[in-house]
């Protein structure tokens, strides 16, 4: 299996994760070791990273590898599930019994 790798996806990932959770730069940079620059490359999109990189990136933004570094159209269906589990991570029962009805309806209105 090859994988390809979209800076551009995974360094826009990368940031809104780190918004998502509040966090500056600075923050990020210095629970996962790197120089503020550096992350800032990253996230341009003009640089690439090491695994260890990634993997310390992925947890401290609570999410996969997978999720950071998937795009093609064969692994479509994971992401899609990776990215669903990152978006309801943080959801109550209430708010996830809301999302799945509109899912339902949006899946309704699609196939008319």
């Amino acid at each position: 299996m090859q994988y390809d790798i979209n800076l551009k996806i995974m360094s826009q990932r990368i940031k809104e994760s780190r918004l998502k959770l509040g966090l500056t730069q600075e923050q990020l940079a210095e629970i996962v070791n790197l120089s503020v620059p550096h992350l800032s490359k990253v996230e341009n999109g003009h640089k690439g990273l090491s695994l260890d990189t990634a993997a310390k990136l992925a947890n401290a933004l609570d999410f996969s590898i997978d999720y950071l570094v998937q795009e093609s159209a064969g692994n479509s269906r994971r992401v899609f599930h990776s990215e669903m589990n990152y978006i309801v991570a943080d959801c109550t029962e209430e708010e996830l019994s809301k999302l799945l009805k509109l899912i339902r309806t949006c899946k309704e209105i699609i196939r008319e």
